[in-house]
């Protein structure tokens, strides 16, 4: 499976806590399928992640957080 993205990940958060569109309309508005949505916003919420980010936070660190080490 083919992983999102980091920039997509951003907006799927930016759409759904600034502009509060529903699944399909953020869909359709990042170019991703309205499943990968919900998986993103699932693993965001997981991680205890919100939009903003918090500040000093990488794009690595923020995979990290995302998609966490097996084990």
């Amino acid at each position: 499976m083919k992983r999102t993205g980091i920039m997509k990940i951003k907006d799927i958060l930016r759409h759904h806590h600034d502009l509060e569109l529903p699944r399909a309309e953020i869909a359709a508005a990042t170019g991703v399928s309205t499943g990968t949505v919900s998986h993103v916003l699932a693993r965001a919420t997981a991680a205890g992640l919100s939009w903003p980010l918090p500040s000093g936070l990488d794009d690595e660190a923020f995979r990290a957080r995302l998609y966490p080490a097996p084990g």
